[in-house]
């Protein structure tokens, strides 16, 4: 009855000493990851700022003038004479009033 108690207590000692290994690795990993999570919140927040702040509009604009050409390197598509000479040919009329 005895050695029936002894080698209870000893796996649960064993049990035990696992559970603890367990929760300090448990531990050690939660710790990490809110390191991670407050690591991406400030990221989060300075992307915020970044897009909502005063500057945004500044950088907005800045980028799209960038990446705008200028005007003189745009390719402006040749009239073709036909469009001319109908442009040319639009004649207004006005109908005569009468005066009485």
């Amino acid at each position: 009855m005895e050695k029936e108690k002894q080698t209870t207590v000893e796996v649960d000692k064993e049990q035990l000493e696992k559970m603890i290994k367990a929760i300090e690795d448990l531990t050690v990993r939660i710790e990490e990851q809110d390191k991670k999570i407050q690591e991406k919140d400030a990221i989060i927040q300075k992307l915020q700022r970044m897009l909502f702040g005063k500057k945004s509009e500044k950088a907005r604009h800045a980028e799209m003038m960038a990446n705008m050409p200028t005007l003189f390197d745009l390719e402006y598509p040749e009239e073709s004479p036909s469009s001319a000479r109908a442009l040319q040919n639009i004649q207004y009329s006005r109908k005569k009033r009468c005066w009485n």
